[in-house]
């Protein structure tokens, strides 16, 4: 009787040791995918802002400077110019 009881606690002990272990496990997942997010967030962030910068930049340029007119000279000019660079 008492090597059956001393078997059955091994076993008791053994499940308990898996369910720990599966916990723990479990529990390491979730942490490691907070971080991973908590990093994805910080990064989302910075390209909102970056992003906001880009279109009020976008809005200023289109509604606050002129649009360029070229007269034949003035194009022939840039023209000009650009084949210098080339």
């Amino acid at each position: 009787m008492q090597r059956l009881k001393q078997t059955y606690d091994g076993l008791l002990s053994s499940f308990a040791f898996k369910i720990n272990l599966r916990h723990y496990k479990t529990v390491e997942f979730i942490e490691s995918r907070l971080a991973e997010l908590d990093e994805e967030k910080d990064e989302l962030q910075r390209y909102t802002e970056l992003d906001r910068t880009r279109r009020s930049l976008e809005y200023t340029i289109h509604e606050k400077v002129p649009p360029l007119r070229l007269t034949a000279t003035s194009t022939s000019r840039l023209l000009t110019a650009m084949s210098r660079c080339y």
